[in-house]
């Protein structure tokens, strides 16, 4: 009663707040769902190990090697992440053996096969693959951080919810 315009301004700030507050926890939830559909229906593995320090030094990849020749081990892989210029845009990769990847999780294979990305050939997203008119058995060129250029044939499209980003490209390259 003594001064409405303040009464106002704070009701209207808390309104705000609870909004915003509101819109987080439903973001949070709904992505906590969504890699939770994914690990329940995709990962057929039983273990993950993340390096998640601050760091960014990431994990050794002669772990997976080690892990590999493990006898209680039926697979294990490794991958990393990675930008490079795929058909002349800046993409975000995943570097990995495509065909261990491949099981561990399901990718939701649509075209080809990840066996037959080996270690000259890359697997596309579905959807990147749509957009720039590329399918399999196609050579798409890829630039690498140093500026090294290699032509990868592409061996699969994948419809994966996980990201893995818009291309497998083989660790070897």
């Amino acid at each position: 009663m003594r001064n409405p315009r303040t009464t106002a301004g704070a009701a209207t700030a808390l309104m705000v707040g609870v909004a915003v507050v509101t819109v987080f926890t439903v973001l949070g939830a709904s992505i906590k769902a969504s890699i939770g559909d994914v690990v329940r229906n995709d990962f057929h593995g039983d273990l993950v190990i993340v390096n998640d320090a601050q760091s960014g030094t990431g994990i050794d990849p002669a772990l997976v090697g080690r892990l590999q020749d493990t006898p209680a081990v039926r697979a294990a892989t490794g991958f990393g992440i990675a930008r490079v210029d795929i058909d002349g845009r800046e993409e975000m990769v995943s570097a990995v053996d495509a065909a261990q990847l491949g099981r561990v999780i399901d990718l939701h294979v649509a075209r080809g096969a990840l066996a037959d990305v080996g270690v000259d050939g890359v697997a596309l997203s579905s959807r990147f693959a749509a957009a720039h008119d590329v399918a399999v058995g196609d050579d798409v060129p890829v630039v690498f951080g140093d500026g090294a250029r290699l032509d990868l044939r592409v061996g699969a499209l994948y419809d994966t919810d996980a990201n893995f980003g818009s291309a497998l490209v083989p660790q070897a390259a």
